[in-house]
């Protein structure tokens, strides 16, 4: 289910024991935290918590009430939320944790993922940002809230699982700023309304005609696929963003050739990314492909070309 590799990119956590109400004292500096953790039993929410703090540097909280959330009014926003069943839903937390640790996060360098990471993540069942449901991933006063942590994450589906790993990365990479050329070399004709027909065939034969529409115009992904009206949604400049990310470290080097050599759209896109991380974040996105696809490896120049 979770095998899914995202960029994707950060987290969550705290024990009841260890980080009560009562237990919280807000420092001047929001990077200084006087939270302790206790290391819990293995393969206990403790002992995740304890092991995700020792990685990023960040606390996972989810006995919280509407005050500590409020802290900060800077934004003039009021939050109300309904807290984590921790008893009931104890299981959901492991997993949700587990989730980040192993699946959005196990993608990149530790120390990236602690650089782009709140201080504090909060678990809550339901977050309303003035009286308005949000997404599941939100960031709110220097922290990363994570809602939907109860009976509905207890059903997700994978779907539910990939849609959250977008969300998480997306709150995360929006603090990475990309050159305003990325999105420039992005193929407009056609797109109506941020809507795109896929009804033209690839003259190759190679790529059904939904794929074809997107690489021709420098989509790796869609906002949303409409099979009924045969056409796509454009997606929001993270998501596109993150799609790109997820194509560069995951795909086999012969996928990436495959569709760079025949959509250059594509490959000038990728290339933008690839040197942007690498110069801004110190993130190798060619070396974490030869990692993650070590039968199939991209040459480390590819790019240069």
């Amino acid at each position: 289910m979770k095998n899914w590799i995202y960029i994707t990119l950060f987290a969550l956590f705290l024990s009841v024991a260890a980080c009560t109400e009562d237990d919280i004292t807000l420092d001047s500096e929001v990077s200084a935290l006087p939270y302790e953790l206790s290391q819990g039993e293995e393969g206990s929410l403790e002992e995740l918590i304890y092991t995700f703090h020792e990685r990023y540097g960040s606390y996972v909280i989810y006995d919280v009430d509407e005050i500590e959330l409020n802290w900060t009014w800077e934004d003039r926003l009021y939050y109300e939320m309904v807290p984590v069943d921790a008893e009931a839903y104890r299981n959901c937390m492991v997993e949700l944790i587990s989730f980040l640790m192993d699946d959005v996060f196990a993608v990149y360098p530790d120390e990236f993922i602690a650089d782009l990471l709140p201080r504090r993540v909060y678990l809550v069942d339901t977050l309303m940002e003035n009286d308005e449901l949000f997404s599941t991933a939100y960031l709110v006063n220097h922290s990363l809230v994570i809602g939907r942590v109860g009976a509905e994450m207890a059903a997700f589906t994978d779907s539910d699982w990939e849609e959250l790993n977008v969300e998480v990365t997306g709150q995360l990479l929006g603090n990475v700023e990309v050159p305003q050329e990325f999105y420039d070399l992005i193929v407009e004709d056609g797109l109506i309304l941020g809507m795109m027909g896929v009804y033209e065939t690839d003259p190759e034969g190679e790529y059904d005609s939904y794929h074809y529409a997107l690489y021709t115009h420098g989509f790796l992904g869609s906002g949303m696929r409409d099979d009924y009206y045969g056409m796509f949604y454009v997606p929001e400049e993270i998501d596109d963003l993150v799609d790109y990310l997820t194509f560069l470290m995951s795909s086999p080097a012969t996928e990436i050739e495959n569709v760079c050599g025949r959509f250059e759209v594509v490959k000038s896109r990728a290339r933008i990314v690839v040197q942007t991380f690498l110069d801004e974040q110190g993130l190798d996105l060619i070396a974490i492909q030869n990692g993650n696809c070590p039968d199939d490896p991209l040459a480390s120049d590819y790019f240069n070309e």
